[in-house]
């Protein structure tokens, strides 16, 4: 009987485990957008820290599987360094299925977080806090952006969903 409750327990353990691990992955449910079309929004801005995939950094693709947990049949089509270096650590990426977000420890929702392009549909972009955008429970943090820099990326995530997100 005691064997039978440890492995009840084990694989409960491991289905809950599986589960908060995956609801920050894509998933084949996922809406994914049309990648001219994102491309064409995407290039049409420019700031400091946002890199288009001809000028990724180095940093940035060494890490954007492991770090911003992207999976590697995932195609990027911007990225926004929000790290205090050039270290790539913390940042939002722009993918086909979704947003890839990594946020510094002081975030609301810190660490390695994924925003489907569904979830966005559904949800509003709101201005949480001063250095923080937030799309359903999970936030953007901006705080090393210029205010300019941050105006510009709320107008790229609301121009994606005005057009992109119908």
């Amino acid at each position: 009987m005691m064997q039978l409750c440890k492995k009840l327990i084990l694989s409960l353990f491991v289905v809950l485990n599986l589960h908060l691990f995956s609801q920050d992955q894509p998933t084949f449910e996922d809406m994914s957008v049309n990648k001219d079309s994102l491309a064409k929004i995407l290039s049409r801005y420019a700031f400091k820290d946002f890199y288009l995939p001809a000028r990724f950094p180095a940093a940035f693709i060494d890490k954007q599987n492991k770090v911003y947990r992207i999976p590697y049949e995932e195609t990027i089509l911007a990225f926004v360094d929000l790290s205090a270096g050039e270290e790539c650590k913390y940042g939002l990426a722009f993918g086909l299925k979704g947003m890839y977000v990594n946020n510094a420890g002081l975030s609301t929702s810190r660490g390695p977080r994924y925003i489907s392009y569904t979830v966005y549909k559904n949800n509003e972009l709101r201005q949480i806090i001063k250095k923080e955008l937030q799309i359903e429970f999970k936030a953007i943090e901006i705080k090393r952006l210029e205010k300019d820099d941050q105006a510009t990326l709320e107008k790229i995530l609301r121009e994606i969903k005005s057009k992109l997100l119908q």
